[in-house]
């Protein structure tokens, strides 16, 4: 089967996943995505327009896509499928294209956004907000991404972000393969926060009940605990968290790599 290319800037989008405002920082953490569109025209581009097709069924409570790609050699149709979940506006509209882009991974279909670092942005007291309704703190701030670019494994290699924020644009955040260079704001007594990302926690992985520093994965030569515990921390409900890791390729916490961990990851906060 043929191999889909790696995705342009163009079709690389960036949100914001979780606003975070301390007595010495406040900031955001962002993900990279692309829409389903972006999916649909690479399987056009790939495989031409009439011969990939979306079927969907339903499996217990979970809706799963189901796309199929004709192989003209074996002269039939070969289909992957994955589930989705429900998005915060429209429930079936967004648990459908869920599934779809989920569908899509499993096909490769993206598949190198999942490499990509850790982004923290620092943003300033004026640029977060707290929501009348759920009291949680958000941001009116939009980011894009400007550059991005690959290295001969198919991982991200290079990424600069923008924010645009009262009709202002500017570059916050530019990283490559040695690792993050925000860039600089103006410090204040609100914002000050020391240089670099935000300190590793530890946590207790209760499958062994050894302490794992998160976010520090060369902190065990099982790497596969330092990412089982740190998805724990996202998802608490351990049988829960099991499901999602089988339904993307995962039938053992031992296969845990950078790569699984951060689809799942983007998964759980999607």
């Amino acid at each position: 089967m043929a191999e889909f290319r790696l995705l342009n800037v163009r079709e690389v989008n960036a949100r914001v996943n979780q606003v975070f405002k301390t007595p010495k920082w406040t900031g955001v953490s962002i993900l990279l995505y692309k829409d389903a569109r972006v999916d649909m025209a690479l399987l056009d581009e790939v495989y031409g327009a009439n011969n990939w097709q979306v079927c969907y069924c339903t499996i217990g409570t979970s809706l799963f896509c189901q796309i199929q790609v004709w192989d003209a050699e074996k002269q039939q149709w070969i289909s992957k499928m994955s589930n989705g979940t429900e998005s915060n506006m429209e429930a079936e509209k967004g648990q459908a294209s869920d599934a779809f882009k989920r569908a899509g991974f499993m096909w490769g279909l993206g598949r190198e956004l999942y490499t990509a670092p850790d982004i923290m942005v620092t943003l300033s007291d004026d640029e977060v907000y707290t929501d009348e309704k759920t009291k949680k703190w958000k941001t009116n701030v939009k980011f894009t991404v400007d550059e991005i670019s690959y290295n001969q494994y198919r991982e991200i290699s290079h990424l600069v972000i923008s924010k645009q924020y009262k009709g202002k644009s500017e570059v916050c955040f530019t990283w490559n393969e040695k690792g993050t260079k925000p860039k600089p704001v103006a410090k204040t007594e609100a914002t000050e926060k020391p240089q670099g990302n935000p300190k590793p926690q530890t946590t207790t992985d209760t499958t062994n009940n050894e302490n794992i520093v998160i976010g520090s994965p060369d902190a065990s030569d099982d790497k596969w605990k330092v990412y089982w515990a740190e998805l724990k921390k996202i998802c608490p409900d351990e049988q829960k968290l099991k499901e999602v890791c089988m339904s993307n390729g995962v039938d053992t916490v031992k296969k845990l790599n950078a790569f699984y961990f951060n689809a799942i990851k983007n998964i759980l906060v999607a």
